[in-house]
């Protein structure tokens, strides 16, 4: 098994949606349910339906598609869940692979909020727990990190350090706004 690991720093910005068929499966193949991905603003939001067509050109149909899915499946709209999706686009792009072809291992624990990176890297990737193709690794310090194995090359995706101040700045900004202070509320909000 060859084994390559090349460090990749990213920064927020987009995501896409990791989820297909199994009897036609394609690289670029999403639609498991839909004929075709709904983006209309009239089927969105009030707060994102004006700025859907920006999203769309700032960072592209697919990734919007996915972060909009990686949204639903988080019941919300979070930083670290949309962290994780972009994780799993870069590196899927990296690859040159479609859904269900990575192995993902996470280092962001399973405690709230870094933990719901993990639910973008599994709408991004295909990779589920239900597959058996993520993993959380045991660590004391939780990271917005993870590794990406395909045919034993290993990639790992590591949000910069100065986003991730930013995010943590801003999290806490909006617990002293609204005391917000347990779990669960905090939770609700990544």
């Amino acid at each position: 098994m060859k084994t390559k690991i090349v460090w990749v720093f990213i920064a927020t910005g987009s995501v896409v949606w990791a989820a297909h068929s199994h009897h036609e499966h394609t690289k670029d193949s999403r639609q498991v349910v839909f004929e075709q991905f709904p983006t209309s603003r009239d089927l969105l939001r009030p707060d994102v339906g004006p700025v859907i067509d920006q999203i769309i050109v700032r960072h592209g149909r697919k990734e919007c598609e996915t972060v909009i899915l990686t949204s639903e499946f988080h019941t919300h709209l979070g930083i670290y869940a949309i962290v994780g999706a972009k994780m799993g686009i870069r590196a899927r792009e990296y690859f040159g692979v479609g859904l269900d072809e990575l192995t993902v291992e996470s280092f962001a624990g399973s405690q709230p909020p870094i933990s719901c990176l993990n639910d973008g890297l599994q709408a991004s990737t295909g990779a589920t727990l239900g597959h058996g193709t993520i993993s959380l690794s045991s660590v004391t310090a939780p990271r917005p990190t993870a590794k990406f194995t395909y045919d034993g090359t290993i990639i790992s995706l590591e949000l910069k350090e100065a986003y991730w101040q930013q995010v943590r700045q801003d999290i806490g900004g909006i617990i002293d706004q609204h005391g917000l202070g347990g779990s669960k509320e905090v939770g609700h909000m990544t």
